[in-house]
């Protein structure tokens, strides 16, 4: 759907319906994000980005094809920040050349993560936190790049791991970058190597090309354990909430399986650990509990007094009519 100025002053309009007027500023702020954020979904689905033009060039085959995961049309009406910027980090990406030795940097590909630079404020992990960062989703590029990197027997030459696991690769797979964390890696093939990359409604696919090898290779994740949450936070509300789910961490190894000529070899590329998150939960106080705990039997005699028409027979027994 094709969002216009029409379309918008429409909306405004209705929201100007039946409201008093300290709701009415909240209300036109929510259908802003809203109108932006599809705005942002027109884009990613109209606009390709299209793969580097490799016909000019000698390309013996594909050495690597890594695709990301996906999000429904709902997913990505709620995460169209995140979507946008791994759609740009890979307009970025595409149409990369590394000649023989050269060694590709993530961050200076991409360039830094600023509004000025075109990225959105996204959901990014910081001290074993979610919190908003501008550039929020970026790290799926690199993790999707890290693993093209892997699979096409590139040398890496720098990565680094998540706080948190993540939620789109296997453990000991993750590849995060910020402005002091990068993703490096090195053309050892002896000739030149091409990546393409594109985003299509919120998935991203990184393809390497360059010389046939009869090398493949193939990725293993193992789960050594699981670390346990600490005890959650409690925090007083009106009502029990749970704010924030806890999660246990975990600690993985990564291992990189080279097959040649009907041979395997497995090899541990990295060892980390993953940490868990810490459970929110919202209870209410004391001092309230003891009278809101009677609420829920109170209503119950209420309508047992006026027969509760709609009980079952057994649940009529159980709270006969009083006199």
């Amino acid at each position: 759907m094709k969002i216009d100025s029409a379309m918008l002053e429409h909306l405004c309009e209705l929201a100007r319906l039946d409201l008093p007027q300290e709701e009415r500023g909240e209300v036109l702020e929510q259908l802003g994000k809203i109108l932006d954020y599809m705005e942002i979904l027109n884009r990613l689905d109209t606009e390709r980005v299209e793969p580097y033009d490799l016909a000019a060039e000698t390309v013996e085959g594909l050495r690597a094809d890594v695709p990301g995961p996906s999000m429904d049309r709902a997913a990505l009406l709620e995460n169209a920040p995140r979507a946008h910027n791994i759609a740009l980090a890979a307009e970025k990406l595409n149409g990369t050349v590394l000649e023989a030795g050269e060694i590709l940097s993530f961050n200076k590909r991409v360039g830094p993560r600023t509004a000025k630079n075109g990225f959105l404020e996204a959901p990014i992990i910081k001290a074993g936190e979610y919190v908003p960062g501008l550039g929020g989703g970026v790290c799926q590029a690199s993790t999707t790049l890290y693993n093209a990197a892997l699979l096409a027997g590139l040398e890496i030459k720098e990565y680094h791991p998540h706080s948190l696991a993540s939620g789109y690769i296997e453990p000991s797979f993750d590849a995060m970058v910020s402005e002091c964390c990068d993703l490096r890696f090195s053309n050892g093939t002896g000739g030149k190597v091409y990546l393409t990359a594109r985003a299509v409604g919120g998935a991203l696919t990184v393809r390497v090309y360059g010389q046939k090898s009869p090398v493949s290779y193939s990725r293993r994740s193992v789960v050594l354990g699981s670390i346990p949450p600490p005890d959650p936070e409690v925090r007083e509300g009106e009502e029990e909430l749970v704010l924030r789910a806890e999660r246990a961490g975990l600690r993985s190894e990564g291992y990189l399986v080279r097959s040649e000529g009907g041979k395997q070899t497995s090899v541990r590329i990295r060892r980390d650990s993953y940490a868990p998150i810490r459970g929110i939960l919202q209870k209410i106080p004391a001092e309230n509990a003891e009278e809101n705990a009677f609420q829920p039997l109170s209503l119950v005699v209420k309508y047992a007094k006026i027969g509760m028409p709609n009980l079952s027979e057994e649940s009529a027994r159980a709270f006969p009519p009083r006199a």
